[in-house]
């Protein structure tokens, strides 16, 4: 049997390793009754202890269309945290 109520989530990262890399984008969308009712979406920008101009390699952008510009002002994830978990809630 498939669920009829679910949440979506879907993140991007600077690669693969997670020693390594961050998120930097997060998308969920919310279904209940199999019908799409909410979605929440953010940029995330990287720790500043590793994030620099070169962070965003231009493969990664190339996957994700996400350039380091686009996360220069973006949200830190402990300020997203709370509205994430309250989304997933």
């Amino acid at each position: 049997m498939i669920p009829t109520d679910y949440t979506v989530i879907d993140i991007e990262t600077t690669g693969l390793s997670p020693a390594h890399d961050d998120i930097i984008e997060i998308g969920c969308v919310k279904y209940r009754s199999g019908c799409e009712v909410e979605e929440f979406h953010t940029l995330v920008c990287p720790p500043a202890a590793r994030y620099d101009e070169r962070y965003v390699n231009s493969f990664i952008t190339y996957l994700t269309g996400i350039t380091h510009e686009m996360l220069k002002d973006a949200p830190k994830f402990n300020e997203i945290a709370a509205s994430l978990w309250s989304f997933l809630d």
